[in-house]
């Protein structure tokens, strides 16, 4: 008798065991939600959403997703289901003078995120926007406009933070921004150059403005694309002598950085 107690408390503990094994690696998460007015007609939506955590491949995915309990993956016609690294979903307001606020539903991808943004109008749902490799969607005045604030690497400088403007038009977003500057959140915006650098008046680097000698101090202006879509087009500026002007980084042979200790934060 004993021993097939043993027996029994053995298989049942093995098989407890087996439960929790099989569980590994995906834990559903409780279904959360919000209550907001998305459209300024007073009356707030319900938004709820079910997140499950794929803990073995460290990934969360976006099961369900609904508001006013109408699906948002079916209204908006957006694949289903979404996954990334984490996955955190609020309300925010792209514009604000039209009536309208969007859920974000940001996926982390490394050191930047996609958004998905969505939008709610007499029951209809509609994907107002899609923004990739941005670190956090910006409010602003202008409709039909979205600002964003996200990094680049400047050829020969580093890594730079900076805001970029996005034009939308039926769900699908336009790069408005074509001249870049450093925004607040850099630590800095003076180096040393480690070379003489000449530099011109236009951005095709046709008509010379001056030279900076090796050591000197700069100030990184602005910069822009070159053709093939890279940060290469630099203005920059002598603090001491106060010679500016645009180079083009690409001409120069500074191994990676023609700057002392580069911004390399990723």
């Amino acid at each position: 008798m004993k021993k097939a107690i043993k027996f029994s408390i053995s298989v049942l503990l093995l098989a407890f065991a087996f439960l929790a094994f099989a569980r590994i690696g995906s834990v559903s998460a409780a279904t959360e939600t919000l209550k907001e007015d998305l459209d300024g007609d007073g009356i707030k939506e319900t938004i709820e959403w079910v997140i499950t955590e794929d803990e073995e491949n460290y990934i969360s995915v976006l099961e369900s997703f609904t508001i006013n309990g109408k699906d948002v993956y079916k209204a908006s016609k957006v694949e289903k289901p979404l996954k990334a690294g984490d996955i955190d979903i609020s309300i925010i307001d792209t514009a604000t003078k039209d009536s309208f606020r969007e859920i974000a539903v940001c996926l982390s991808v490394d050191a930047t995120s996609d958004f998905y943004l969505f939008r709610y109008n007499n029951g209809k749902i509609t994907k107002y926007a899609f923004v990739e490799s941005v670190s956090a969607i910006l409010s602003q005045k202008t409709k039909k406009r979205i600002k964003a604030q996200t990094y680049v690497n400047v050829m020969g400088i580093g890594n730079v933070f900076v805001t970029e403007e996005y034009k939308v038009k039926s769900g699908k977003i336009s790069l408005v921004t074509k001249i870049y500057k450093p925004d607040k959140r850099n630590d800095r915006k003076t180096f040393k150059t480690n070379q003489k650098l000449t530099v011109y008046m236009d951005s095709q680097c046709s008509e010379e403005a001056g030279v900076i000698k090796s050591g000197s101090k700069i100030k990184l202006d602005r910069f822009m694309k070159d053709d093939a879509g890279r940060f290469t087009l630099v203005y920059i500026k002598n603090t001491s002598t106060g010679v500016e002007g645009w180079i083009n980084t690409e001409d120069y042979d500074y191994s990676e950085f023609f700057i002392e200790n580069p911004p390399l934060w990723n």
